[in-house]
């Protein structure tokens, strides 16, 4: 069994070429709750229903979000009216936002309302939310700015992480127990690509996950490469000086780098991560899932 903590689009597009070679229920995906964000349809989770929509075949992968051909007439109906929708969603992604949130106005958990929105798609992955409740968040960027989480990838999105700086969690949320379980019994965690400030640390954060990861073999994707890259090309490719990533101390059995990435990483594992391409997700798969068995092995051993 593998367990994959989502860091963001790219991790879509690794869980995407792995499907090709795994069965689905083989794994489980463990998602920030950080983005949550209440709308006129209810409570939208845009990494968890991304991550449904990929296992359930529906996913745009123009974007890596939302439902494909998904059209927006109440969104556009709203601003007719006056009352313009921020963000807008899909006229069918509202469908998971409704119902999630009727679940838990009559008592449900958040996990339960995941996981009843994913067995309503049919996924046969095991999709679950880092935690039970969506943490109050704060990012201070390059600018000066203080956006909560969701404001802030708004108005940046994933391609302009150079502007996170850093991250405050008010009150970290324990993560689940079914979380904690998951990690505990799989034979390998993968924590995907992503920026660190945005993505990674609302999940290691969470109350119990570090001390839950030391415990199991784990393989992490270098954070983010394109953020790097962003700066090798204003600079004509000035060879970067060592870099490190001491949130991953202590847990990271291996540390997965880029074959064109400069940077100096000690002890990472250099491979081909590209995923633009359907074939570059199943070859990138093929190489990860060697990697995780030789790592499993030499743990048996």
């Amino acid at each position: 069994m593998i367990t994959v903590l989502v860091g963001g689009q790219d991790t879509l597009k690794i869980l995407s070429g792995m499907r090709s070679i795994l069965d689905d229920h083989q794994v489980t995906v463990v998602c920030s709750t950080a983005d949550g964000r209440w709308g006129p349809s209810g409570l939208a989770l845009p990494t968890i229903d991304s991550v449904i929509y990929l296992y359930a075949g529906i996913i745009n992968e123009r974007n890596w979000q939302g439902i494909d051909g998904d059209t927006s007439i109440t969104g556009k109906t709203l601003e007719r009216i006056g009352y313009p929708e921020y963000p807008s969603y899909g006229d069918r992604e509202r469908a998971l936002h409704i119902m999630r949130s009727v679940l838990l106005d009559g008592g449900e958990s958040l996990t339960r309302a995941v996981m009843n929105g994913a067995a309503g798609y049919h996924v046969e992955a095991s999709v679950l939310p880092v935690a039970d409740s969506i943490p109050e968040t704060l990012v201070s960027t390059s600018t000066g700015e203080s956006l909560s989480l969701p404001d802030y990838r708004e108005m940046y999105g994933e391609e302009r992480p150079d502007h996170a700086c850093s991250l405050i969690i008010r009150r970290p949320p324990p993560a689940t127990d079914a979380v904690i379980q998951a990690v505990s019994d799989a034979d390998v965690v993968i924590i995907g690509p992503g920026n660190p400030v945005s993505s990674l640390v609302t999940i290691l954060a969470c109350k119990g996950m570090k001390e839950a990861l030391r415990e199991t073999n784990v393989v992490a994707y270098a954070p983010y490469t394109r953020e790097r890259a962003a700066g090798w090309r204003e600079k004509q490719y000035e060879k970067p000086e060592h870099m490190t990533f001491p949130f991953f101390d202590g847990y990271a059995d291996v540390l997965i780098a880029d074959t064109r990435d400069p940077a100096i990483i000690d002890g990472a594992l250099r491979m081909d991560t590209r995923t633009d391409t359907k074939r570059q997700r199943e070859s990138h798969a093929w190489d990860l899932l060697a990697t995780i068995r030789s790592l499993t092995i030499k743990g048996r051993q």
